[in-house]
């Protein structure tokens, strides 16, 4: 079921699946998210600790579709995640940018 989308909401939904790509050309790349999450972890922040543990579960097991979810839970989740930490800065600027081209068309 898909939820109603912010524009934050898409441009998050963008970045993961930029991140997903990324992950599946170089599964290497989940050891490095797995550290960032770590060193989340160890920060022990109670208000984003069970999200945390559901993305070590996901990257144990390259769930991306639990990632890439278009439902509430998929934006809990994307909210609280390490997949953007890969992404290269030119990349994350390009969603960004596409995205507002986008939001700006529809105005």
């Amino acid at each position: 079921m898909m939820t109603r989308y912010t524009f934050h909401d898409h441009v998050s939904l963008a970045l993961h699946r930029a991140a997903v790509q990324m992950l599946n050309e170089d599964p290497s790349l989940v050891a490095t998210a797995q550290a960032t999450l770590e060193r989340w972890i160890q920060r022990g922040d109670p208000h984003t600790l069970v999200l945390w543990e559901e993305w070590r579960a996901i990257l144990n097991k390259s769930d991306w579709m639990r990632a890439l979810a278009e439902t509430e839970r998929g934006q809990q989740l994307r909210s609280a995640s390490p997949l953007p930490t890969l992404l290269p800065k030119a990349i994350r600027l390009d969603v960004l940018a596409l995205a507002q081209a986008r939001r700006d068309a529809k105005k």
